[in-house]
């Protein structure tokens, strides 16, 4: 039997399933509600995405399909490298190239040519579910507030607030305040407060490099800072890596962006400094 599109062959694997899985970088509410419509009303669901603030504000992924997974008594998961389109229903398994959107699998007017098919003998699905699920994490509702906080800054600005260059500038970006008490500090005008020169300095890069818009309440500078830390390709691998051996964590950052041991040790230090100050989950005294 053939099918019309890629939605129409991933629709009927998840038809009456109670165990479903879905992966992509992008996703849309509509796509996925005409999705889960069809599995089984107790199904296990676990959907992961990716999420920058470039993807909320070009709408290429909606923040509403975190309500709607929950709603169905699934777990929703963020992934910040997350590249792959995988989907599987029980035991069927389709990757491919298309999204879950209406474009990417062939709902749309005007749609994207996208492709969906069974994975040859050689793909493990298990080792693949494996690797994506211990790298990504679950969402929080305080984490949430944090993206409907970045939400509600870019939704009306899109791009005129995050461009191209400052995009390639944030992807290659490894934070370097060593404080990140500092970056707010800096950002309120206050940075003759920073003693140390050498730190002033960095608070002041890092600060620029993030590209804050003007007048943000406390909540939208941690929201702002939280979500554009994950658009660092650094800062994505050491979240890949948290809990393993730190030695081999730093040979792994050394070789990945062509740092001494020494930088890629301070570089994870820094990170996971920020991360832990920053988390949504950390009671704000």
């Amino acid at each position: 039997m053939t099918y019309r599109s890629p939605g129409d062959a991933l629709r009927r694997i998840c038809r009456g399933q109670k165990n479903v899985v879905l992966v992509a970088p992008y996703m849309k509410v509509s796509a996925l509600d005409r999705v889960l419509s069809v599995v089984d009303a107790n199904a296990q669901v676990v959907c992961i995405t990716r999420w920058t603030p470039d993807d909320i504000a070009e709408g290429v992924s909606d923040i509403g399909c975190c309500a709607l997974v929950r709603k169905a008594n699934g777990v929703f998961m963020l992934h910040p490298s997350l590249h792959a389109k995988y989907y599987r229903a029980g035991q069927t398994v389709l990757v491919g190239s298309a999204n879950l959107t209406s474009a990417g699998l062939g709902w749309a007017a005007a749609s994207n040519l996208e492709v969906l098919c069974s994975p040859g003998p050689d793909f493990d699905r298990e080792q693949f579910e494996h690797n994506v699920l211990s790298c990504s994490r679950e969402i929080t509702d305080k984490e949430l507030s944090y993206w409907e906080a970045v939400w509600e800054q870019m939704k009306d600005k899109g791009e005129s607030l995050v461009s191209q260059k400052d995009r390639r500038t944030l992807s290659g970006w490894i934070p370097t305040t060593r404080d990140p008490r500092h970056l707010e500090v800096v950002y309120t005008g206050k940075r003759g407060e920073i003693v140390s020169k050498d730190e002033r300095r960095a608070a002041q890069r890092d600060t620029a490099r993030l590209a804050l818009p003007d007048n943000l309440s406390g909540l939208q500078f941690r929201s702002w800072v939280w979500t554009s830390l994950w658009r660092s390709a650094f800062v994505s691998k050491v979240g890949e890596h948290t809990g393993e051996d730190r030695q081999s964590v730093y040979g792994l950052l050394a070789h990945s962006f062509g740092l001494s041991l020494t930088d890629a040790r301070r570089g994870m230090e820094t990170v996971e400094s920020w991360l832990a100050f920053f988390d949504p989950d950390r009671e704000i005294g």
